[in-house]
């Protein structure tokens, strides 16, 4: 009797481990499959994403809702509708700091100085907790003067906005860290 349940343990054994290493294979195949699909569809929301001008808001939406479903830190429902409507940019280049808002470029730390006293009591008022400061800059010998510090793209852009529509100067732009070398007035 002994040997016959011995018998039967060898052929199921000889059954058994084969289908379970198949199984576990294809379960190990389907979860690389699914991985390397969620990698390729969060490159294909941020592609979109950083060419938000150029696209359908439909498919702007679309992107939102997968980078967000593929996301182990889900956005927030303001922030994915700001993303779905083209008003907020999450490409890497935006989220990286090195960017300043230019408010004006001068010729002499004393024009710099006089534009910052301009500038100063005129900010709008989401902007008036940020310093005017001076760099000087390597291009012609030009003193940058800039609405806060180093940030992020977005929020530089955002802040020349700010400037530009309240009407204090006319060019106000973002623009990335240069090497330059700040100056204290």
């Amino acid at each position: 009797m002994l040997d016959k349940l011995e018998k039967i343990a060898k052929i199921i054994s000889l059954i058994a481990i084969p289908v379970a290493i198949w199984w576990l294979g294809t379960q190990y195949q389907s979860a690389d499959m699914k991985a390397k699909a969620a990698v390729e569809y969060v490159k294909l929301s941020i592609s979109i994403m950083e060419n938000q001008d150029q696209v359908d808001p439909a498919l702007l939406e679309w992107a939102s809702k997968t980078l967000n479903h593929y996301s182990e830190v889900k956005f927030s429902q303001p922030l994915q509708q700001a993303i779905a409507a083209g008003k907020a940019n999450v490409s890497l280049a935006s989220t990286t700091l090195g960017w300043f808002t230019i408010v004006g470029s001068v010729q002499s730390q004393s024009a710099a100085e006089e534009l910052t006293l301009k500038l100063k009591d005129n900010l709008p008022s989401e902007l008036k907790s940020l310093t005017l400061l001076t760099y000087k800059t390597d291009i012609k010998n030009l003193y940058a003067v800039t609405l806060g510090g180093e940030t992020s793209k977005s929020e530089a852009i955002a802040r020349a906005t700010s400037v530009r529509e309240a009407g204090l100067v006319p060019d106000a732009y973002a623009q990335r860290d240069r090497g330059w070398n700040k100056i204290d007035l």
